[in-house]
């Protein structure tokens, strides 16, 4: 039995070549992209509007941007069931080129990580990032309330300087580590 039942519903914004999306082994998905790959074509914006379906799963692998992504997240709050899990990608940029925005090359994980600094102005948040391709942030939204200084969008002028200088300040985990984590997690909802 999975803690989260049987007839599980996934969301995974920005599919791209479908390489996350086609491996899923979940039936009842849904993957949305304004240009290829999925099953909706749409910005993760517009479908977020026209929404009412709530899912178990979210995979937050847009925009790359810390605008967008802390908009898919804030979206994502509203539509995820009652112990669901919300996943962000690419939070660790491993130099200051990969997260530059506007991309100046091909492997890029754009300035998402700021998006970690506001996560601990959250109340009642349970989150850690997990230290693979590029940091895995999973999230167990139940219970996580908006502030207003989570709102302030203080981290947006940050630089990479700044998420060099203060990584230690996040919940990083490894990977063995990690999926004992997300087991016992799961366990407790």
């Amino acid at each position: 039995n999975h803690p989260l039942g049987t007839n599980l519903t996934y969301l995974e914004i920005g599919t791209s070549s479908n390489q996350n999306f086609n491996s899923i082994p979940i039936i009842n998905k849904t993957g949305v992209d304004p240009e290829m790959g999925g099953n909706v074509r749409s910005t993760s914006d517009d479908f977020f509007k026209s929404q009412n379906k709530k899912f178990d799963l979210i995979f937050i692998d847009g925009l790359h941007t810390y605008e967008q992504v802390k908009k898919d997240f804030i979206n994502s709050l509203a539509v995820i069931k009652d112990g669901g899990v919300i996943v962000l990608d690419d939070m660790i940029p491993r130099n200051w080129k990969e997260q530059q925005t506007p991309r100046v090359q091909s492997k890029w994980t754009g300035d998402v990580w700021k998006l970690l600094f506001d996560l601990n102005k959250l109340d009642g948040i349970n989150y850690k990032i997990i230290l693979i391709d590029n940091g895995q942030c999973v999230i167990f939204p139940k219970g996580i309330k908006l502030t207003d200084q989570f709102l302030l969008n203080e981290t947006k002028m940050k630089t990479f300087d700044y998420f060099y200088n203060n990584l230690k300040e996040l919940p990083t985990i490894e990977l063995k580590e990690g999926l004992m984590w997300i087991k016992d997690s799961l366990n407790s909802q």
